[in-house]
C-alpha cells in the first residue's frame, strides 16, 4: 500500500510503500495528494488541501514571452 507522509505542521513530506497488513504509521495516510503545490493535511476531514499562497503559486510559472 502507498502511503503519505506529514510532519507535525501536517504539510506533506514524502511517499512509500508499506506491506498490506504493515500498522499504518502516525504521521501517515492512504490519501494520495494530487497536483497540490504545497500540500498540507486535514486529519479530521481526511483529505490534502493547497496551503500555497497565489503569488507563490505564481512565482513557480515560467515568464510568458
Amino acid at each position: 500500500m502507498q502511503i503519505f507522509y506529514y510532519d507535525e505542521n501536517f504539510m506533506y513530506t514524502g511517499e512509500d510503500v508499506i506491506g498490506e497488513y504493515e500498522e499504518m504509521p502516525k504521521n501517515a495516510t492512504d490519501v494520495r495528494p494530487e497536483g497540490l503545490y504545497l500540500p498540507e493535511y486535514d486529519e479530521k476531514k481526511r483529505l490534502w488541501f493547497e496551503s500555497a499562497s497565489e503569488e507563490y503559486i505564481e512565482s513557480l510559472q515560467p515568464p510568458e514571452p
